[in-house]
């Protein structure tokens, strides 16, 4: 859930289009993007204006004033899991299902870091995992499970447990609620092919800066390419034109994960065919 940023006008954008004209090819030809082969090969360009997709849009705004250009997105080192979790952690202290779930404050902090590194870690062998960086300091982070990896299965559930016993002694009266709500995230899970965006969080002083976008955009792209739908649920109802705005719609609205809780919006992206040429 990152957090809200202003809506924003449709942007139009000049997209320079690459048509490959083969005069001659082998039977078998094939291309990764990089590697072509073939033999006389003319490649034809040219400038179209076109309307700018989500990712493309929000792409353009983090290029406004008030973006850091120095920020890298890059996929999170197994050194840093704990860093990660710690900014998760403090990003979502006061999110509205955790604060019904742990109402304690003091509670809610010494169980949401052993959580969240136990999420990050387990996410990482996966790939979907990724860390904003501004002067080497982790200031956001965004958990993506590629298609087949949720819900978990029982071996990775297991891997859990310690992680788990550290939650039970910060808080040991909110651990029910806090496997209910697991437990009816995975029953609203849809079922299909697609990415999960388990969680994206932000640094405080790091909000306002595109982090949010900028953390989202490497998968969103893999799924564009790849044709795959993207998924996820929020308690905060700001978030869902904030998530409009990179081509989620409303899937579920109103779910009740937490007993008396707050209530979440699922929402599902659709791929964008933005690779074609």
């Amino acid at each position: 859930m990152p957090f809200g940023c202003p809506d924003a006008a449709p942007i139009a954008t000049s997209r320079r289009v690459v048509r490959t004209a083969w005069l001659l090819q082998w039977p078998h030809w094939w291309t990764d993007g990089i590697r072509i082969f073939g033999v006389k090969v003319f490649i034809l360009i040219e400038d179209r204006a076109t309307e700018a997709s989500p990712v493309e849009r929000a792409r353009n705004e983090d290029l406004m004033p008030g973006a850091d250009p120095s920020l890298q997105i890059s996929p999170l080192p197994r050194s840093r899991v704990d860093e990660a979790g710690e900014v998760l952690a403090r990003s979502f202290h006061d999110a509205l299902s955790f604060r019904h779930v742990f109402p304690d404050p003091g509670q809610r902090t010494r169980a949401l870091r052993p959580f969240f590194c136990a999420a990050v870690a387990d996410a990482l062998p996966y790939g979907g995992v990724y860390a904003a960086l501004a002067d080497d300091r982790v200031i956001g982070v965004a958990i993506w499970l590629p298609p087949g990896r949720y819900p978990l299965g029982t071996g990775r559930k297991l891997r859990f447990l310690p992680s788990l016993l550290k939650v039970w002694t910060a808080a040991p009266g909110s651990f029910r609620a806090l496997a209910r709500l697991g437990a009816n995230v995975e029953r609203a899970f849809p079922e299909g092919t697609r990415w999960y965006l388990e969680v994206v969080g932000v640094a405080e002083d790091a909000r306002g800066r595109g982090v949010g976008h900028r953390l989202e955009e490497p998968v969103l792209d893999i799924a564009d390419r790849d044709g795959i739908e993207c998924y996820l649920e929020t308690d905060l109802e700001r978030n869902v034109a904030w998530y409009e705005r990179l081509g989620f719609r409303v899937h579920h609205q109103g779910l009740q994960l937490t007993d008396g809780g707050p209530t979440h919006w699922s929402m599902i992206r659709r791929p964008v065919d933005r690779f074609s040429t």
